[in-house]
């Protein structure tokens, strides 16, 4: 039976090669993906479920008790990233135009749903990022229109159904349940390659959503594509390098992790939300969606990345730093 659910690992450990088959299938042939939006919300929901019955109650806690390495997701998400945001959208749009507010409205967002997912495939502290997460979306309905009227004189109408049902449909619901199923009956816990299977098949479902539904549209952009593309591609990168400032704060490798996913993944969802809620022109909604397909695929490439960089456990230490997000000496434990 272990041997069995040790096999659902080839779906996480080959990510990458699938999210760009599903990229370049959806891009090609939309049709199949084109019907499936309803199932979004569910299929996040489910994701953060997933990953949250691989969260320990002791973790979220030591987590919550760090309120610095909180503090600093937040701060390199919704301070250094809009300014990234809106100095490319400055250079390569024009200052005012449309696709230069939509590029420092992506820049702007909390950080992604999926980012815990991320964590946990590059082995970081998926406690932290959950919490980080977490006070991420429920600090945007007040950060997010602070950050467009200072950096880009615009007024935008937040779509607070859509963030109050991804806080507590997507988040804190199947967060709460998780967590309380993975400390109530540990035996759950044996069933962790399933829980990451399914994670990976709700990322892949979700990538063919977001291509096919956009599909038409990035094919007529044509020879801007490339140009809204590389602006993306920066974003991303400076996202990156943004998450390794970490550094600064801790040397353990799983909470700079954690951080390095929370602050390259953008919640793109709410840009296009916000979109339908004004009738905002498409423009605004086009780095948004070129910027969401350019962090499923990246997201994949980095968390294998870092999970090569992870060191051996040591002989005698492998039960101890199972399932524990952050793997400090045992007297550092005790109080």
């Amino acid at each position: 039976m272990i041997l069995k659910l040790q096999n659902l690992s080839v779906l996480s450990d080959n990510l990458l090669y699938l999210v760009i088959l599903a990229a370049v299938f959806s891009l090609v042939f939309p049709g199949p993906g084109t019907g499936l939006q309803p199932l979004v919300t569910p299929v996040l929901a489910l994701m953060v479920w997933c990953m949250s019955m691989t969260i320990r109650l002791d973790d979220l806690k030591a987590s919550v008790r760090r309120p610095v390495l909180i503090a600093a997701a937040l701060f390199l998400g919704f301070v250094p990233m809009p300014l990234v945001g809106w100095f490319l959208g400055k250079v390569f749009f024009g200052p005012g135009s449309g696709l230069a507010t939509g590029q420092l409205l992506v820049a702007s967002l909390p950080s992604d749903v999926a980012a815990p997912f991320m964590v946990y495939l590059a082995s970081g502290d998926t406690a932290l990022a959950t919490a980080a997460l977490t006070a991420s979306v429920a600090l945007t309905p007040l950060l997010l229109p602070l950050l467009l009227t200072s950096l880009g004189r615009v007024h935008l109408l937040i779509p607070m159904s859509y963030l109050m049902s991804e806080l507590f449909i997507i988040i804190v619901v199947p967060v709460v349940l998780g967590v309380f199923l993975n400390n109530r009956y540990t035996g759950l816990r044996h069933y962790e390659p399933v829980y990451a299977a399914v994670s990976s098949l709700s990322y892949l479902l979700l990538l063919v959503i977001v291509v096919s539904a956009n599909a038409p549209g990035i094919k007529n952009l044509q020879s801007r594509a490339l140009l809204i593309l590389l602006a993306a591609l920066l974003l991303n990168a400076a996202g990156y390098l943004l998450g390794l400032a970490s550094l600064l704060l801790t040397r353990d490798r799983r909470r700079v992790t954690a951080l390095l996913f929370l602050t390259s993944t953008r919640e793109f969802g709410i840009a296009i939300a916000a979109a339908a809620v004004m009738g905002l022109p498409g423009e605004m909604t086009i780095p948004a969606v070129f910027y969401a397909v350019v962090q499923m695929l990246t997201s994949p490439l980095m968390a294998r990345l870092v999970r090569r960089l992870e060191p051996p456990v040591p002989p005698g230490r492998a039960e101890t730093a199972e399932g524990t997000s952050h793997p400090d000496p045992p007297q550092a434990e005790t109080t």
